[in-house]
């Protein structure tokens, strides 16, 4: 896992503010947004429903994409009706999950730095685990029971919930974002930067 610290500039009333803040793969998941942009003209059926090799740069708007068996899917992008399941030994890295698109990690299956839009939504089930997630702008993460989540990033109005039996662990929560904790749910190490906000 590659850590990076990296230094965020705001101005306010022409003063300068610097939030300094420690987030893993951030820098990866904004260049993957970028990239899967690139491919936003390929036709929607133009992606591979079950990934047992290795796949790139792929456009999911309606149907869905199963990864397993040592599968990887590198810079997807999943939108509308579009949906990607990451089951036993499958991995999902760069995903780009907006309006509507749905990214599922079961039992085995891993996604890293994932960055989840408007609508936009991913769901850690039993046994999954995901890492350096992304949510701004509606997007919102949701770990199940035995789910685990680490090193989330929340950004304005990116939700971060974790229910009864789930892990998040090493969240940042900024301005604008929310992590919300239901009862027997786990969340540890989180850092609340100013205007952010901890639901338990």
């Amino acid at each position: 896992m590659c850590l990076k610290r990296v230094n965020v500039v705001r101005r306010f009333y022409g003063r300068t503010r610097y939030l300094k803040c420690t987030i893993s793969g951030l820098l990866s998941t904004l260049l993957a947004t970028v990239l899967v942009q690139t491919v936003l003209n390929r036709p929607a059926e133009a992606f591979t429903s079950a990934v047992t090799g290795t796949v790139t740069g792929e456009v999911i708007v309606n149907g869905t994409q199963v990864i397993s068996s040592g599968g990887v899917a590198n810079a997807t992008f999943v939108s509308n009706a579009g949906s990607q399941v990451i089951s036993s030994s499958g991995l999902a890295s760069a995903t780009a999950i907006s309006s509507g698109g749905v990214q599922i990690i079961s039992s085995g299956g891993v996604a890293s730095a994932t960055a989840v839009l408007s609508s936009g939504s991913q769901i850690v089930m039993s046994a999954g685990a995901v890492s350096g997630t992304l949510l701004s702008s509606g997007g919102v993460q949701t770990i199940s029971s035995g789910g685990l989540a680490t090193s989330a990033v929340v950004l304005s109005k990116g939700v971060q919930r974790t229910s009864s039996g789930g892990s998040a662990t090493g969240t940042t929560v900024s301005t604008g974002g929310s992590a919300v904790v239901s009862s027997g749910g786990l969340l540890s190490t989180a850092t609340v930067r100013s205007g952010g906000s901890v639901l338990v």
